[in-house]
């Protein structure tokens, strides 16, 4: 006999979100992977496409006022962030 396979919860994120705030969207993915994590018990969460630059980006990535060190310092914190 196979032993059953356990179930995965998979909680979908729709965000209000601001074109190019990349440390306030950041804290708004955090805030909603915790929520589903704690509140739905969530295994895994889906964000759409672009969630951290607030899509669309378009002239804002091309910019040369962007600075990239700007969007690495939030997007690597996640883990640590939402851990649990």
């Amino acid at each position: 006999m196979i032993d059953p396979v356990p179930n995965l919860r998979v909680v979908m994120a729709q965000l209000n979100l601001l074109v190019g705030d990349i440390p306030g969207n950041t804290e708004k993915i955090v805030v909603a992977a915790r929520e589903a994590r704690d509140r739905w018990r969530a295994d895994a969460i889906v964000f759409p496409e672009l969630t951290v630059t607030g899509y669309p980006p378009g002239r804002f990535v091309a910019s040369p006022r962007v600075s990239w060190a700007r969007w690495n310092r939030p997007c690597g914190g996640f883990a640590p962030k939402s851990k649990g």
